[in-house]
């Protein structure tokens, strides 16, 4: 038995679903019931997901899948990296993802030093490759500031190969920086009322959610003025003042880096948190694109809002805790947001959970990528439960029974004979009468 296995159901109507339901709930959640379902069940529309307590039902929609990759600040010690005990096809991605940029799983473990950069970009595309190899692959892609990066190569336009060089080159340069952010609850118009010469706004994230960086002095003095105006605030934990003036100093570095780069073709669309909209491969494929997306603000809800403008039966946060999702304006109608990892979760756990939601919200994940090199026996399960209809003769059938009730006022016996149960001839004319509107036909008394 595997408390934790995931179950996912399917039935072409809600009763049918509820009675598979109640048969299966009677057995002990393992592998093999998980398995047998997976592989040998025909995916209907109605549909639910169990792991453990947790639990999801719903009808499946139509259409791809959003990705959203967070920026830093989203690591915590040993984020997904027991995944690759777990998970063959990250462990694969990992290992790859070591050999171009060594040292990013001690970075990782400790969730700190220069590397870092490089080992979230890592573990993104990890993640993402898993998610592939289960066939979970995504329509779009949305960045936020390093984020952009991860999602440029899972869309196919930087390779991993260029992009974690980069990701190490901009950690090691930006670190010695110094300085701060700080996350504000209020609108960018009024913030940028109290920020002076010092400070940037570093992000717009949402309505009412702004990110300011700078030195931590000066930072410190705007905390004042922000509680003496009732806004609330917090730091976030990071030690340089990204998207800001205090990088320039590292830019024509980073720039000679960028210049170098070759870039791909877009595999899926691109919504761009520089621009604030949706990108095309011309716009994308520019050192200077790279360049100030490091250095000026990050335009986040503009690109949110542009993304949601098309229907996605599911956004997927690929990375090790969702920071974005919170970020998204309230959800539409049957609209699923999946978070691939969560902090103080069971990696495992939680992406059998997000494969769950995937799988309700519409999704027909590959069962033999996701069972690859560690298939469970089958085990003997109660069939689905079709909801029952009439056929035509049935329905004939059903129609004259009725019409000999309503000639005799109760209900007949089909084991007497008509005339044994009061038919008398005048009500015999009646039945006969009452069977030819019934059939449309001429029946011959």
């Amino acid at each position: 038995p595997d408390p934790q296995a995931l179950v996912c159901l399917s039935a072409p109507h809600p009763e049918s679903l509820s009675r598979l339901q109640a048969e299966v709930e009677r057995l002990p959640p393992s592998r093999e019931l998980s398995y047998t379902l997976m592989r040998g069940r025909q995916a209907f529309a109605y549909r639910s997901a169990r792991v453990g307590e947790w639990s999801l039902q719903g009808r499946a929609q139509a259409g791809q899948l959003a990705w959203l990759f967070s920026g830093q600040g989203s690591l915590y010690p040993g984020a997904g990296l027991a995944l690759t005990d777990s998970e063959p096809a990250f462990a694969g991605a990992w290992q790859y993802c070591e050999q171009l940029c060594p040292g990013i799983g001690l970075a990782l473990e400790q969730a700190q030093g220069p590397l870092l950069q490089a080992a979230q970009v890592a573990l993104q595309w990890s993640l993402a490759r898993l998610w592939q190899s289960w066939g979970v692959t995504p329509g779009a892609v949305l960045g936020h500031s390093l984020g952009a990066l991860s999602a440029a190569c899972v869309a196919g336009l930087i390779s991993l190969a260029q992009a974690l060089p980069l990701a190490r080159l901009r950690g090691q340069r930006m670190a010695p920086l110094g300085g701060g952010m700080l996350a504000v609850e209020v609108e960018a118009e009024r913030l940028q009322e109290v920020l002076g010469e010092e400070l940037a706004l570093a992000c717009r994230n949402a309505a009412r959610h702004c990110v300011v960086s700078g030195l931590r002095q000066h930072l410190e003095s705007l905390t004042a003025e922000l509680d003496q105006r009732g806004w609330r605030w917090a730091w976030l934990p990071v030690s340089t003042a990204f998207h800001s003036h205090l990088i320039e100093p590292v830019m024509d570095e980073l720039g000679q880096a960028l210049g170098e780069m070759t870039f791909g073709h877009l595999g899926c669309d691109f919504y761009s948190s520089r621009l604030g909209r949706l990108a095309t491969r011309e716009e994308l494929a520019r050192p200077e694109y790279w360049l100030e997306g490091m250095r000026y603000t990050v335009e986040f809800a503009s690109a949110a809002d542009s993304l949601l403008e098309r229907a996605w039966p599911a956004l997927l946060e690929v990375g090790a805790h969702p920071q974005l999702l919170g970020l998204l304006p309230a959800q539409g109608a049957g609209q699923l947001r999946v978070a691939s990892l969560r902090r103080g979760e069971s990696p495992t756990v939680s992406l059998r959970k997000a494969l769950g939601q995937l799988f309700v919200a519409g999704q027909n994940p590959d069962w033999v990528g996701y069972w690859k090199g560690r298939e469970p026996g089958r085990m003997a399960l109660p069939t689905t439960p079709f909801r029952r209809r009439q056929s035509a003769p049935e329905a004939v059938a059903a129609g004259l029974w009725n019409e000999v009730e309503a000639v005799l006022g109760v209900s007949p016996d089909p084991q007497r004979s008509l005339l044994e149960q009061g038919v008398d001839s005048l009500r015999a004319v009646e039945l006969l009468g009452r069977l030819q509107d019934r059939l449309g036909l001429q029946v011959d008394p």
